[in-house]
């Protein structure tokens, strides 16, 4: 599992690619939540963030690797999540009616006190919590779909590795 998760070399198949991306999903999921409990939780989310960031890096590198291709397009990867992210988010937005301006005025009224606008603004963004941890794990979960839908695997071996299983 090492290996899997944090080497970014050798390759990977799409099924493997596909049920690990899963258990990095419902991890996302479920340190998103983890805001709804506390604001310690809400911090011990930021390093946490860091390690299933390179966990995805080592993931996409690998099935990257399997189509032949090099892990630096990883950062076309990047750019398309952001892109769908920021779609998904401004639909949460517009469906559940959420106002940024009340989240910058909770914070503002916190003054010079940086955990106390914190706290204000996880308090005004609460609402949207669910529904934006649900809309990025369809947004990841449908590019994790197509990423494994425009790879094809290489069959033969190639200069990353043995062909996967």
């Amino acid at each position: 599992m090492g290996n899997l998760y944090f080497s970014l070399k050798g390759r990977i198949s799409p099924a493997q690619f596909q049920k690990s991306a899963i258990i990095l999903i419902a991890i996302n999921f479920i340190l998103a939540m983890l805001n709804l409990v506390s604001m310690s939780f809400a911090l011990l989310s930021i390093p946490i963030g860091l390690v299933l960031a390179w966990m995805w890096l080592s993931l996409w590198s690998k099935r990257l690797h399997d189509a032949g291709k090099s892990a630096w397009m990883v950062l076309l990867v990047l750019l398309v999540n952001f892109g769908l992210s920021f779609v998904a988010t401004r639909l949460v937005y517009m469906i559940t009616g959420f106002d940024q301006a009340t989240v910058a005025a909770a914070a503002q009224a916190a003054g010079a006190d940086i955990m106390g606008a914190m706290k204000a603004s996880m308090e005004a963004s609460r609402s949207i919590l669910v529904p934006s941890a649900i809309a990025g794990a369809i947004s990841t979960f449908i590019l994790v779909f197509l990423g494994n839908m425009v790879l094809k695997s290489d069959p033969e071996e190639n200069q990353y590795g043995p062909a996967s299983n």
